[in-house]
């Protein structure tokens, strides 16, 4: 009796296991930001499904084809940026499978490149852990721009746009905007309402969109 019973729960383990990988998700025509910690789509979504569309923690839609532009290093004192690398590493920002990750400088800010591919992987690793975004962009009217970096990695797309490394459309400035806006900054440092530190920060990211050429 006790046999059977063991070979009952062996059984009912193995179909549960067998029911879950059947019901693990491979693509994803919209993802938001606010599923990305539902324990439920965390543990149906393997690493590398391919996402459509995602709603960003700022609650834009960014679907693949959309155009992005590249800011600032996070890191006022590196001109390395934090979250984007050449190389197909996954989401990650370690050596993976023989893909050791090149971390860009500041020569690529203010480029507009093309999202290509969008992917959720679990940040960290675990497949209990939450969901994040990492994305391949491109340039295929530009091909001296992309040679030898067919694989430009954005590898977490909500930190990316937080930390400024990213701009979305909507938030695409002219160079007459970012003039207005770096007065505005000079203004409130004048006042003492910001640090100077801050009039930095605003200035880094502000000065690259001045510069460029039309």
């Amino acid at each position: 009796m006790k046999r059977i019973y063991r070979l009952i729960i062996v059984l009912l383990l193995i179909f549960s296991q067998y029911e879950s990988f059947a019901q693990e998700v491979v693509e994803i025509d919209t993802l938001k930001f606010e599923d990305t910690t539902v324990e439920e789509v965390v543990l149906s979504t393997k690493q590398g499904t391919r996402v459509w569309t995602y709603k960003s923690k700022s609650g834009e839609f960014i679907t693949i084809g959309d155009t992005l532009k590249i800011g600032m290093p996070k890191n006022n004192l590196s001109d390395k940026y934090v979250s984007i690398q050449s190389g197909k590493l996954k989401g990650s920002t370690k050596f993976v499978m023989g893909n050791t990750p090149i971390k860009l400088n500041t020569n690529w800010s203010g480029r507009e490149l093309i999202v290509l591919e969008m992917y959720a992987g679990h940040l960290g690793g675990g497949k209990k852990q939450p969901l994040g975004i990492y994305l391949y962009l491109g340039n295929a009217n530009d091909v001296e721009l992309m040679k030898g970096l067919q694989n430009l990695e954005v590898t977490n797309l909500d930190a990316a746009i937080e930390q400024g490394e990213i701009f979305t459309k909507k938030y695409f400035l002219s160079k007459n905007d970012a003039i207005k806006k770096l007065k505005e900054a000079k203004d409130l440092l004048d006042l003492g309402v910001i640090s100077a530190q801050e009039y930095e920060k605003q200035k880094s990211k502000l000065t690259p969109i001045i510069l460029k050429e039309n």
